[in-house]
Parts: C-alpha cells; structure tokens; sequence
C-alpha cells in the first residue's frame, strides 16, 4: 500500500487538463490501482481544495468542483496532525506536511521547492515513475517496510542523536531503490542525522575530478561526525583502475591516491583526522568481477594494519548495532 497527500497544485491541475501526470494519478487512484494506492486528507486541506477550485480564473463548473471534492472524499481518509514549526514560505502548505509526516505518506507536489528536501517530497512525474515500476517489476529495490517514509525508528537506537556521513556512488545515491539512499533508511531506523555525498559513477581512485577523494572534501569539516560510512565502490573495478599496494604509513601524503587502495587509505585518513571517528565501509552485492574480488580482500588487509578499521576501535555503542544486525 502507498500512502500519500495530493498537493492543491496537484488535484487543480488534473482538473484543468486531463494529459499530464497529475491527471494520470487521479485516474490510477479512482480505478484500476485504488486498492494499492490511500489518500490522505485532513479538514484544513478539504478547505483548500474547495477554496482554490473555485478560483475565478480557473473558470472550473460549479459542478465540477462538487464532483471532484466528492471523488476525494469517497476515496480519502481523514486524519488529525499536529502543527510543525518548519519555515513555510506559503504557511497553506503547512498541513499537506504536516499531514503526510504524520501518515507517512508521500507528499505528492508541483512545488517541491515550497517543502523542505525531504524523500517522501516528490513531484506528479516522480511519483508516476514510482507506480510504474511497482507494476512492471513489484519488487523494484524496495518493499514499502523499506521506504524511508515508513521506517520505524528502532526502540532504545544506540545511535539516536548521533551523525553519520556517507560517501559513495550510485547505491549510496538510490540506485535501484527508487532513488531512496540507503543513508535515509538508517539515519530514520537509528533516529540519527545523515550527511551523504553520493554521486552515481563515481571512483574512490583520484583519476576524475568527482573521485571519492576529492568529493570527501564536500563534507562539513566543522560538523560532529560520530561514524564515516564509505561505498566500496564497483566503478573502480569496471573502468580498471589500478588496484596499488597497502601502505606501511598512516600520513595522507604517503598514499597514492590514483589507486584503490590509496584512495581507500586517504579516505581514512582524512576521515581520522577531520572528525576523529570510527570508519565503515560496505562493499556491493555480488559482483562477478575478479578486480573487485581483489578490492574487497585489500580492504580487509587495510583493515589488518589501520586501527580506524578495527572492531576494538569502535564505541560500545556501535558494537551493539553491529551485533544487532547479526543476530537479526
């Protein structure tokens, strides 16, 4: 089931024209999909869908604007939401908002830039993508338990209150998760702040000018960073980087940043030396690639000889996660 909140934009565009996207979700939510698919309405929302339907300049029928206030109400729930104290530039956004924080629902808008960027936040076209391929493939990276806008925070999360920066590439960004980062999804189950440099494409080795170890710099070097995850990244693998040699040094200009592992050593180093935190990094789902089998072991002798990557070096804190996720 998705849940979601239609925007006024949304439900006054599909009025107006019946192309378009905001139409298209109109039609899929009255017909075929509507047992998939639950609106959510809130009575300040009904007050402004009826207020802007009948907006002069719309020149929208009389009858019209009855037949689509009914269509929504047959089909929406109401619910109840507590105000936010989030800036709005128009405060008549508030409650679609509120509302769908509150259902955690998609908030579906032609004005995304009136919200704040939220992943439950997406635009008609997005969230019509997102219906598509629940159709053609109903397991398209993501279970709805997954979508971050559902996510439970786990009880008594060691990590509450805690940052954790993540740098990476395509997986990191939402590939293959309907452009959900995986960094959402923890950052809400742990009720943790997440700082995320993702860019699809990319290489930890420093031979394009989007490397991981030149996009490690984008970070906020004044931020309390509790935890640095990095993306092992299979890109590397693919466009042949060269796989370089384990350093017997810990100084970031002692590594040799145009291969894999040196980019891999400067990223910790930077990462000690910037936030003084534990360092994870997560390697892809399988891949058949020799090269990136290659990558995986080096990451483990990194972990041998850099005390940053060793499991003693962790807080309690993070021990408990780690062994929660075992036994579960």
């Amino acid at each position: 089931m998705i849940k979601i909140v239609i925007d006024t934009n949304v439900l006054i565009s599909a009025a107006l024209s019946p192309q378009g996207n905001p139409a298209k979700i109109m039609k899929l939510i009255s017909e075929d999909v509507k047992e998939d698919i639950q609106i959510y309405l809130h009575p300040a929302i009904l007050q402004e869908y009826s207020h802007v339907l009948a907006y002069k300049r719309l020149n929208i029928p009389e009858t019209a604007q009855e037949k689509v206030l009914a269509a929504i109400q047959e089909i929406g729930i109401m619910v109840d939401a507590a105000p936010s104290k989030i800036a709005r530039p128009d405060e008549s956004d508030r409650i679609f908002y509120d509302t769908a924080k509150a259902c955690k629902a998609y908030l579906v808008t032609g004005n995304k830039k009136h919200y704040p960027n939220e992943s439950f936040i997406c635009t008609p076209a997005q969230f019509v993508d997102l219906l598509i391929t629940r159709n053609e493939n109903p397991h398209p990276g993501n279970a709805d338990i997954y979508l971050p806008s559902t996510v439970e925070e786990m009880a008594d999360s060691p990590l509450r209150g805690k940052t954790i920066a993540f740098l990476g590439s395509s997986v990191t960004e939402g590939s293959a998760a309907l452009g959900h980062s995986p960094a959402e999804y923890l950052a809400r189950r742990f009720g943790a702040g997440a700082l995320v440099e993702a860019v699809g494409g990319t290489r930890l080795a420093d031979s394009l000018t989007d490397s991981y170890v030149r996009r490690i710099r984008r970070i906020d070097t004044a931020a309390r960073v509790d935890l640095f995850v990095c993306q092992l990244s299979t890109n590397d693998a693919s466009a042949g980087e060269p796989l370089g040699k384990v350093s017997t040094g810990f100084a970031p200009e002692a590594f040799d940043t145009a291969t894999v592992i040196g980019a891999i050593e400067y990223i910790i180093a930077y990462a000690r030396d910037t936030w003084r935190c534990p360092v994870m990094f997560y390697t892809g789902s399988r891949f058949e690639s020799p090269a990136y089998v290659a990558m995986v072991k080096a990451l483990f002798e990194i972990a041998d000889t850099n005390p940053c990557l060793k499991h003693e070096h962790m807080s309690e804190d993070f021990r408990a996660v780690a062994r929660s996720g075992r036994e579960a």
